[in-house]
């Protein structure tokens, strides 16, 4: 009987249907042998790894199921009548797998399908029909609808601008109005040093927009989307006179699920330093020369990810993490904090932003900065990957991860 035989999970598109065993709500250890989920546990694989991390961090299933649900949500569902016309035909094979019998994929085609069928699947391609036609016009409304929300977010932003950065001098300013906000953000608020702080206490104005580059060729499937950063600067004694606005420009590729991955980004417009001893991105070692410091303003900067995000390791897994720390903090400005710009800088307060951006504190932070750089040792600051560096990029991590 099956309580004689020991089973252990296993990969199986059941499992989607079953609760996740990191909640603790649920038995992890399949019960029957002809369960699809479970594996004789002399088979040799290996367990999945189902477990959540702390502070709240989707567990492997988690992830697998959300990527699941928009599979079929955005691309199988709609489509299904095509997906079965386009491809081979699965077939019962004479194979058996722990006691499953194999399906595969035949040698026919529906087309080969006897004539009485045909006439079903003319009905099938006809209904097919009809559900893009409505996908495509209610994906129109939706372009019309996001074109106009576009243009009334534009002139309320230009609106609020104006507010910020009155024309009359003897009007009434609202102190480091994008620096709190910025800072309201988690991922910003890892990138930005004290040093940064001064200098971003005189932004103007803070801009990002998005925009598609390219229709899907079909529904459900990947598109193109081309975003734009800007930061407008006051006049300050950081930034040379004629640096006034810093622009990066973005190409995202969305699939399923709504995440956009970083394809390629450029900067346009970056930092020009007054002096190179203001230069935020950059320290002076022992020996007198000039190393990548970690700053806000490395985002400004070909390859600067990793210093904006104080990360160190293998080059190329570093760059890959600091890309999602980039889009996490764009998506956030996108979805949030350009919308919500009065909450986010009235929630500084309670983030505990407000007490230390204050103006008298801006030299002091500065000089404070650049003493405790000075006093490093040259072996670490010829060493990207010293002790300090990687206990510090961990704790960044640890605490991004753990508000995720």
């Amino acid at each position: 009987g099956s309580s004689s035989v020991r089973l252990k999970p296993c990969p199986s598109f059941f499992r989607f249907f079953l609760p996740d065993s990191s909640s603790g709500n649920s038995s992890k250890a399949p019960r029957h042998l002809h369960d699809p989920t479970a594996l004789h546990e002399d088979d040799g694989e290996d367990d999945e790894d189902e477990q959540g991390g702390e502070g709240g961090v989707k567990s492997a299933k988690a992830e697998r199921d959300e990527l699941l649900m928009a599979l079929l949500v955005e691309q199988v569902l709609p489509r299904a009548a095509e997906l079965y016309l386009s491809g081979p035909l699965q077939t019962l094979s004479d194979e058996e797998e722990g006691g499953f019998q194999v399906v595969h994929a035949g040698a026919g085609s529906p087309a080969d399908l006897p004539g009485p069928v045909q006439s079903l699947l003319a009905a099938l391609r006809h209904n097919q029909a009809a559900l893009d036609a409505l996908a495509g016009q209610r994906q129109q409304q939706r372009d019309g609808v996001s074109a106009q929300q576009d243009k009334l977010l534009l002139e309320l932003a230009i609106k609020r601008r104006k507010l910020l950065v009155p024309t009359d001098s003897s009007s009434t300013i609202v102190p480091r109005f994008w620096l709190r906000v910025l800072r309201s953000a988690d991922t910003a608020a890892l990138a930005i040093s004290s040093r940064d702080a001064a200098v971003l206490a005189s932004l103007a104005d803070v801009r990002f927009s998005l925009g598609s580059s390219s229709s899907p060729a079909e529904p459900g499937a990947s598109r193109g989307l081309l975003g734009k950063l800007e930061l407008e600067f006051l006049p300050n004694p950081h930034l040379a006179a004629g640096c006034s606005r810093l622009v990066k420009e973005y190409t995202f590729e969305v699939g399923p699920g709504g995440e956009p991955y970083l394809l390629h980004s450029k900067v346009s417009a970056e930092p020009a330093w007054a002096d190179a001893e203001l230069d935020s991105t950059h320290k002076k070692g022992k020996d007198g020369k000039q190393r990548p410091a970690s700053s806000f303003f490395q985002l400004f900067r070909h390859g600067g990810g990793k210093y904006a995000f104080n990360l160190t390791g293998d080059d190329k897994e570093v760059q890959a993490e600091a890309n999602e720390l980039e889009v996490e903090l764009l998506m956030e400005l996108h979805g949030r904090l350009l919308l919500r710009a009065g909450s986010a800088y009235r929630e500084a307060e309670a983030l505990g932003w407000a007490d230390e951006d204050s103006a008298a504190g801006d030299e002091a932070a500065w000089q404070a900065a650049g003493a405790e750089e000075s006093e490093e040792s040259e072996e670490a600051a010829a060493s990207e990957a010293s002790d300090g560096d990687e206990g510090e990029a961990a704790h960044r991590a640890a605490a991004r991860r753990g508000k995720a």
